[in-house]
């Protein structure tokens, strides 16, 4: 299915319910990720208003309450972990270290906290 608003998704991520959030292209300043639930609706756009360099990268999850949890570079020394709930920011986190990291995985805990893992990527002189 093509999603006309979203002409590069490139990943889907289930949550308990049975919605779907799919999204995360590169480069585009409108729609970067849709929630649809079991019916097909819309249930949640996520829109940036900015052109991101990467946005939604490919370790992304959902939380119980629907709360999409991305990740973010909208340059290449900017890398940031993003929550999004009915089409709004909730909260970013600037991962410290600039260009020199990451995203490597992500994941919601049974306690229902998200949880991430970066890694410094290595340097060769």
């Amino acid at each position: 299915m093509a999603i006309s608003d979203i002409p590069r998704a490139r990943h889907i991520v289930t949550d308990v319910y049975g919605n779907v959030t799919v999204g995360c292209p590169i480069g585009t300043a409108t729609n970067a990720a849709k929630t649809f639930d079991p019916s097909g609706s819309v249930v949640q756009t996520i829109a940036t208003g900015s052109t991101w360099r990467e946005f939604c990268d490919w370790d992304s999850v959902v939380g119980v309450d629907g709360t999409v949890f991305l990740y973010a570079e909208p340059n290449s020394y900017t890398h940031q972990v993003q929550a999004w709930r009915n089409g709004s920011m909730v909260w970013e986190y600037t991962i410290p270290c600039g260009s020199n990291t990451s995203l490597v995985a992500t994941a919601i805990g049974t306690d229902g906290n998200f949880y991430f893992v970066a890694k410094a990527r290595s340097r060769k002189m």
